[in-house]
């Protein structure tokens, strides 16, 4: 008699399962890593920006403000007024576009002003002292960045309990 089998046993149904497994619990940590790498790589750009917006000021020299939005920020220098002109904020690097699934939250002790600029570097070096938190929409932020009296950027993760 000659039986022919068609078909899986139980055994190598359960290897391949746990394969599967084994590679989807990999691929969603990976995910999560991920996301939060492109939270700390933009706050890393953000940092890098601010630092050269600073160099610039002292080699113009020049005031440079920075207007952050919500979902773009942008750097301006301020261009005294002349006989044809009043004084004014005018792009001097390109608008540069939040990924989508990040926010900025800026915190200052500087009162509100609309027409003028959220963060404000002086050619001297000195800079509008401030907090930016960079998180995910609707989440608690994973990374601050600081902004001192004079001159000093950093950024740091914050504890997620």
């Amino acid at each position: 008699m000659n039986h022919s089998k068609s078909g899986f046993t139980l055994i190598e149904l359960l290897v391949v399962l746990v394969i599967i497994s084994i590679i989807a619990g990999v691929a969603v940590i990976s995910v999560k890593t991920n996301s939060h790498r492109d939270s700390e790589l933009f706050a890393h750009q953000l940092v890098n920006e601010i630092t050269l917006a600073e160099q610039e000021s002292l080699l113009r020299p020049a005031t440079l403000g920075l207007y952050i939005y919500p979902d773009h920020w942008a750097f301006k220098r301020f261009v005294d007024a002349d006989k044809n002109h009043p004084p004014s904020w005018q792009p001097i690097f390109n608008v540069r576009y939040l990924p989508s699934k990040l926010q900025l939250t800026l915190k200052n002790d500087q009162t509100e002003n609309e027409s003028g600029p959220d963060i404000v570097i002086s050619p001297g070096g000195d800079l509008t002292p401030f907090h930016i938190f960079i998180g995910k929409k609707s989440q608690s932020p994973d990374w601050e960045i600081i902004g001192k009296a004079n001159g000093e950027v950093s950024y740091h993760e914050l504890n997620q309990e």
